[in-house]
């Protein structure tokens, strides 16, 4: 099938070609000119991309554009990805959905309850409102609420802000040429949402991105940040529980109270020392005195004494003196007050002791009297010192046994507070430790700059983008033809009819000796055709056609031709009358023979019987065949010369069973001595057997085929049959085509 013929084709179908593209383009004009009007607003970003790439390889240049390509499409992916236009819906579904506001801007679309059907509260969209809001302040992309989520896709899309349609017909994202800008472009219906898109889509894209760029180096941060805060709060609590115990304690000067109180026990121990000595001192000297006193004056002034002792002021006055002599020993003896009351205390006693003993009854003997007063005063004064010596080593020992033990819990203050100390100079150190690489990673964080960021915001649009009716108009109408062609293309494709001969000779491996036209022959003059010129491109055609059969047919050497077909209907009856026609013009004298017992379509062209020919009926008698054939002549719509019609009277019998028991072939030897070529007419080879039986009747056999129809598995097992002829198979011939797959 070669290119001619597909040009043919098209030259036919130009007009249907033509009237596609045309009504292509007129409908685009006119559903063009219906859109609404769309207002682009776009933002620019710098990328950076081109200023950081490294030079990798100098002799390599396009390692350094395929990488610089390879970062524009991460980056353009990015920008793109649901991650972050999802931010976008939440924007605007907020802007929208505010209500609370008084100075709110007016929403960008209002939606159209009986169109969308939504059947969600004015409680449910605050809810989604404020979740939203939410989301976008904490940088978080998902809803977390499969209730929530349903709500939120619903209005979405009943806003046209999801995600398909938002990336599909408003939001684009592409390079400027090769420069190191991207175009952050939105268009919709409305000029101010517009650069509210495209602005806020760059501005949360920003953070987005630096917060996934920097999210290694932020978490470190926040890492340091949270162990800088425990070890503080470690130092603090080591701090407040060693001032808390030293409070407690009152050991805010723990070391000079430790001093003090040994110094305490040293003197303690002192003044203990000088009891003792007194104490046993004054024993000593109370057992001289009683040495003087006489056994019986003795007893007598003894129990004197042991009244005056045990008066019961005295007894009072001791006791308070052993009390205060207990608190000034406690006391460190540092009370000069207490120290004074002490001592007017023995004074009293002393007057108390002198003062009973004047009452008691005088003595015949005054001299001893007087002695033994005295002696006893003395004791007396010696039994209270001694007592006195007695408590005071009892409160030095009690107050020694209380400063023992505040100096051994000294120690263990100490210990704990040094440990204390300790485990607070570790944390101290832990703490400036972290909090110096806190400092040093924030330092880094803070410093560090990326290099994508916002070259240009987005401006409100003053017009509407053009909407190139003409362009588009002329474009839709170039696919619309183009389109066309292609489907004229494949309809040719695959269109198995034998339309042309470059198909016969693809589907039929038969060769082809003829080509006839498809012409008109209601009117048709044979006569005339082959007689005077004619300027019907399709009779001229078709004349020529049949000279060319008719020139093939005089050099084949054979007499007598068995015209069939693979189909009923190929057009076999009108071919061997054309070729009939064209011989009789150089006064060859032609004999048709319809064996087409099954459609007899010959004989029925012809007029009734007549006995003109009277030859034929004499031979056709002879034969015995009178029963099955007559002789005709070509009725006045096709008025022949030199052509004589043998035809049949139908018969659902074979030719094999129609011609048994006669002489079939000696009636054909016979007949055609009076004749220069013989056609006989077979019935369809895909429907019966006539062909085959006739072959051994004929010379040669041609097979007629129409262009019209395609071929099918029947038709190949007849092809098979007239290929095995070989020699004498003359040929096919293509009947029914159409001029102008002919050129």
């Amino acid at each position: 099938m070669d290119l001619q013929y597909f040009l043919n084709i098209l030259l036919r179908r130009k007009w249907l070609i033509l009237s596609v593209g045309l009504t292509a383009a007129v409908a685009a004009y006119f559903f063009v000119d219906r859109m609404d009007e769309k207002f682009r607003a776009t933002a620019v970003i710098s990328t950076g991309i081109v200023d950081v790439t490294p030079d990798l390889s100098k002799e390599s240049p396009w390692i350094q554009k395929f990488y610089v390509d390879m970062g524009f499409g991460n980056l353009i992916e990015f920008i793109n990805s649901q991650r972050n236009v999802i931010f976008l819906t939440y924007r605007l579904l907020i802007h929208d959905l505010e209500q609370d506001s008084v100075n709110r801007q007016p929403a960008f679309r209002l939606l159209d309850q009986e169109e969308n059907q939504l059947e969600y509260t004015e409680a449910e969209l605050r809810e989604l409102k404020e979740l939203l809001q939410k989301k976008v302040e904490m940088l978080e992309y998902t809803l977390d609420d499969s209730r929530m989520e349903r709500i939120f896709k619903d209005v979405a899309e009943a806003y046209g802000y999801d995600y398909e349609t938002l990336i599909e017909d408003h939001l684009s994202v592409s390079r400027k040429g090769d420069t190191d800008l991207l175009h952050v472009s939105f268009s919709s219906e409305h000029p101010d949402l517009s650069a509210y898109a495209s602005n806020i889509f760059c501005q949360d894209f920003l953070v987005n991105y630096q917060y996934v760029q920097q999210e290694g180096e932020v978490t470190s941060v926040r890492f340091l940040s949270d162990q800088v805060q425990l070890k503080k709060q470690q130092v603090d609590s080591l701090r407040q529980a060693l001032k808390y115990y030293q409070n407690q304690e009152s050991l805010a000067d723990l070391e000079g109270q430790r001093e003090a109180v040994i110094t305490q026990i040293k003197e303690f121990e002192n003044t203990r020392t000088e009891y003792t000595q007194q104490k046993q001192s004054l024993a000593k000297s109370i057992a001289e005195v009683d040495q003087y006193l006489q056994e019986n004056d003795r007893k007598s002034e003894g129990d004197k004494a042991v009244l005056l002792v045990n008066n019961q002021n005295i007894q009072n006055m001791r006791k308070q003196l052993d009390l205060l002599n207990d608190q000034w020993i406690k006391g460190d003896m540092k009370d000069d007050k207490l120290k004074k009351r002490i001592d007017l205390i023995r004074k009293n006693i002393t007057e108390q002791i002198e003062k009973s003993a004047k009452n008691m009854p005088d003595d015949d003997d005054k001299r001893l009297k007087k002695r033994s007063d005295d002696l006893l005063k003395q004791r007396i004064d010696l039994e209270i010192d001694y007592n006195e010596a007695v408590a005071g080593i009892e409160s030095v020992e009690n107050a020694l046994v209380t400063l023992r033990a505040k100096a051994n819990s000294f120690v263990s203050d100490e210990a704990y507070i040094n440990q204390l100390r300790q485990e607070l100079k570790i944390a101290e150190t832990q703490h400036e430790l972290m909090f110096s690489e806190y400092s040093k990673e924030k330092l880094n964080l803070d410093n560090s700059i990326l290099p994508v960021k916002l070259f240009q915001h987005a401006q409100i649009p003053d017009k509407s983008e053009p909407k190139m009716k003409a362009i588009i108009s002329g474009f839709s109408g170039v696919v619309g033809g183009t389109l066309a062609s292609v489907l004229v293309f494949l309809l040719a494709f695959m269109d198995y009819s034998l339309s042309s001969p470059e198909k016969f000779r693809k589907f039929v491996p038969l060769p082809l000796v003829g080509t006839f036209n498809k012409i008109n022959t209601r009117k048709l003059d044979f006569q005339v055709l082959f007689r005077d010129g004619t300027k019907d491109k399709n009779l001229a055609y078709f004349k020529e056609s049949v000279r060319n059969l008719r020139y093939i047919i005089e050099n084949s050497g054979s007499k007598r031709f068995l015209v069939t077909s693979t189909k009923a209907e190929e057009g076999k009856t009108f071919a061997i009358i054309a070729l009939a026609h064209s011989l009789t013009m150089k006064n060859k004298k032609i004999l048709l023979v319809d064996t087409n017992f099954k459609n007899n379509t010959l004989t029925k062209m012809s007029q009734t019987a007549m006995q003109e020919n009277l030859l034929n009926s004499k031979l056709i008698g002879e034969s015995q065949m009178e029963d099955e054939f007559e002789p005709r002549k070509i009725n006045n719509g096709l008025p022949l010369e030199n052509i004589d019609i043998i035809g049949n009277k139908g018969s659902f019998q074979s030719p094999s069973e129609v011609f048994a028991g006669k002489d079939f072939a000696n009636f054909l030897d016979r007949i055609s001595d009076n004749y220069d070529y013989v056609f006989l007419e077979s019935a369809a080879l895909n429907d019966y057997s006539d062909t085959k039986e006739l072959v051994d009747f004929s010379d040669k056999v041609i097979a007629i085929f129409s262009a019209e129809n395609e071929i099918k598995t029947a038709d190949r097992n007849s092809i098979g049959f007239l290929e095995a002829l070989k020699d004498k198979f003359l040929g096919a011939v293509l009947n029914k085509t159409d001029i102008k797959n002919l050129g």
